[in-house]
């Protein structure tokens, strides 16, 4: 199962080289990044999905939420570190 989620990792980010800006494709990065697990990096895609401000926008805002308060119980203090650093990762 988790080649199938890298798989679909790496087909995103080939759409990524053709649309650089596209929220879909982090979104679904970050979802199959969740499955596989990798917690720091999934809270990374959908903070750009979310600061892309596309159709996926509030779904991945959510998300990033929900992740980041489980992992700090409930705190979520800090997330904004999250948003900043992906929006640099953006530029």
């Amino acid at each position: 199962e988790s080649g199938q989620w890298q798989e679909a990792i790496t087909e995103y980010r080939s759409l990524l080289a053709m649309a650089p800006r596209s929220d879909e494709a982090y979104y679904f990065i970050a979802q199959a990044e969740l499955k596989l697990e990798d917690i720091a990096s999934s809270m990374n895609s959908f903070a750009k999905s979310y600061i892309l401000d596309g159709g996926y926008s509030a779904a991945a805002y959510d998300m990033l939420r929900t992740i980041y308060g489980a992992n700090t119980g409930g705190n979520l203090q800090g997330m904004d570190n999250v948003v900043n650093d992906a929006r640099r990762e953006l530029r």
